[in-house]
């Protein structure tokens, strides 16, 4: 009886150790999560494989255009960033309609209205369309489709 009653004593205290342990984890760990809005427009690049390409974010889609005026939307769901070697790289999580889950990771630089450069892509470079090159390439996918 005494046997039991020290290891029920001793678990006490390990138990809550080890949960106030846990919170110090969760309480004390830097926020990852972000919010959209630095991301927030249409993004294009010169590149030439990516000619008919761009993708936009705004706060609850991504969509990228796949070319001949075509494009793919999906629901944001995540956004956290991570400091690693070169810089931050910033993550956004989302999904299809259907449910599937995607990631994709990039580095930003906020100088010159905005630049990104995708984590397995870093010599491409997407630069912000300001609101007149937007409707521009709004109004061009749109005559296409027609």
């Amino acid at each position: 009886m005494k046997q039991l009653l020290l290891n029920k004593i001793v678990w006490i205290p390990s138990g809550a150790l080890f949960l106030i342990w846990m919170a110090s984890l969760f309480l004390c760990s830097p926020d990852t999560r972000v919010g959209l809005d630095e991301f927030d427009g249409v993004w294009k690049t010169t590149a030439e494989n990516y000619d008919d390409r761009f993708f936009e974010i705004s706060d609850s889609t991504i969509t990228f255009g796949t070319g001949d005026a075509t494009q793919d939307i999906y629901f944001i769901h995540a956004v956290t960033k991570s400091a690693e070697d070169q810089g931050t790289v910033y993550t956004i999580s989302y999904d299809n309609i259907e449910g599937t889950k995607f990631k994709i990771s990039f580095y930003y630089q906020p100088s010159h209205g905005g630049v990104i450069y995708f984590k397995n892509q870093k010599d491409v470079k997407w630069t912000r369309l300001n609101s007149m090159q937007s409707k521009k390439l709004s109004d061009m996918n749109a005559s296409k489709k027609h």
